[in-house]
């Protein structure tokens, strides 16, 4: 009994120690006395810093001591002597006056992994794994060989020790070659890119108010989050999967890019943000030959307006403050934010009523418009089709898939796939 009172007291004289140290060093209303305790050689600083750290200082996430650079005036053009720069926080910070400039030490920080791979329309390549400590620089020439037909490359950057906590960045390099002799064209949403997985984090298009959200293409898009390039690079291997080989432009580029040669147009995952001239230019393409065809997945695609800013070499993405394109002006379905919630999916895949869609087309209601499969079931008994068909001018049609998640299996719903071969496969063959 004696020895249990002796250990609770020197339990009791501990806590209350520990409570006088922590009110002494941490609470300001505290200050007249902590001025009173001596502090030889700083060492309220030295217990404050490694015992009694503020509530709010929560240890940084990977990507919030990450940032990533090119030299390249187009991140998604680069040179093959163009260079990808990680930067990673020093571990004395940012901090003026007592710092010393010579304490630049790397011994104790954790060992970090970077790694990329190349997305084709064939199958993901692994084209580097390094491991670093602070810094390090990656030469675009010194990716592996099987990486050279990318269409764009993937990087991750993660702490050896902490593999689940990733960031996640993309760019790609300048094509040297073309595919000859194609008739297929798909546009890599690179507006997607830059607004979905911004350099700062939380900011983008759809967080920015009553202002224009700006993006260069000298930066490099990365995130915390996979978001859409995982969608998206399943989607191109989908595509590569119907149509062999095909080639391949970026949905800034589209402006001024001569069309005629192309029988089919791929928008292969939410094509959100289309400059107006891109539309008219799209519409004219359908409106004028029999042979010509889009491909559009992505419920949301066609929805915003952007604009393209170039000066010589160098490019600007300026995203609109809730400004969105006409789509009935052009008879393309498009994403209504107000309508089609707690929708799900009623197919043959396993599951497919946890499915999420993501955006979903709201369908329109046009003579020259077919819709098929009404397998998409939203509140108050709407129901939604997977897939519509559009004719222009008695030329042209425009095949959109309704939802993201839908185009995403187009060749796992028995159906659909079916249609699509229907309205491409043979004729594209040919």
């Amino acid at each position: 009994m004696k020895k249990n009172i002796i250990f609770l007291t020197l339990i009791l004289i501990f806590f209350s120690i520990y409570s006088l140290i922590y009110y002494s060093i941490e609470n300001d209303n505290f200050k007249p006395l902590k001025d009173l305790v001596p502090n030889p050689y700083n060492w309220k600083g030295f217990v404050k810093k490694n015992f009694f750290l503020k509530k709010n200082e929560k240890r940084k996430k990977i990507h919030e001591k990450i940032l990533i650079k090119s030299d390249g005036i187009n991140n998604f053009s680069l040179r093959p002597d163009s260079t990808i720069y990680i930067y990673s926080e020093n571990k004395h910070g940012l901090i003026f006056g007592s710092y010393n400039f010579s304490q630049k030490k790397i011994k104790n920080k954790p060992e970090m992994i970077v790694e990329i791979i190349s997305i084709n329309s064939k199958k993901d390549v692994n084209c580097l794994s390094k491991s670093f400590k602070q810094n390090i620089k990656i030469n675009i020439s010194s990716l592996s060989d099987d990486c050279q037909d990318s269409i764009y490359f993937q990087g991750t950057v993660f702490e050896k020790q902490k593999p689940d906590e990733q960031i996640y960045f993309y760019f790609a390099r300048k094509k040297i070659k073309k595919v000859e002799n194609k008739k297929v064209l798909l546009v890599l949403p690179v507006t997607t890119f830059y607004n979905y997985s911004s350099n700062t984090l939380s900011i983008n298009q759809i967080s920015v108010t009553n202002l224009e959200y700006v993006s260069n293409l000298s930066e490099v898009p990365q995130s915390n989050l996979m978001r859409w390039s995982s969608l998206l690079s399943q989607s191109i291997k989908n595509m590569g999967y119907l149509f062999g080989d095909f080639e391949v432009t970026h949905d800034y580029r589209l402006e001024n890019l001569d069309l005629n040669k192309y029988d089919l147009i791929i928008f292969p995952m939410h094509q959100e943000y289309v400059d107006e001239k891109i539309l008219e230019k799209l519409f004219s393409f359908l409106s004028k030959n029999k042979k010509n065809k889009i491909l559009s997945i992505g419920g949301a695609n066609f929805f915003r307006k952007i604009k393209f800013v170039k000066t010589d070499n160098f490019i600007r993405f300026v995203y609109y403050d809730n400004e969105y394109n006409d789509s009935k002006k052009y008879n393309f379905n498009t994403y209504d934010y107000s309508k089609n919630s707690n929708c799900k999916l009623n197919s043959n895949l396993e599951n497919s009523e946890k499915i999420n869609l993501g955006d979903i087309s709201e369908p329109l209601t046009e003579k020259n418009t077919n819709y098929y499969f009404y397998d998409i079931e939203c509140d108050d008994n709407k129901k939604i089709p997977l897939i519509s068909s559009t004719q222009y001018n008695n030329n042209g049609k425009l095949v959109h898939i309704m939802s993201d998640t839908v185009g995403l299996n187009i060749l796992n719903i028995d159906k659909l796939n079916k249609k699509i071969k229907i309205f491409f496969f043979d004729e594209i063959k040919n």
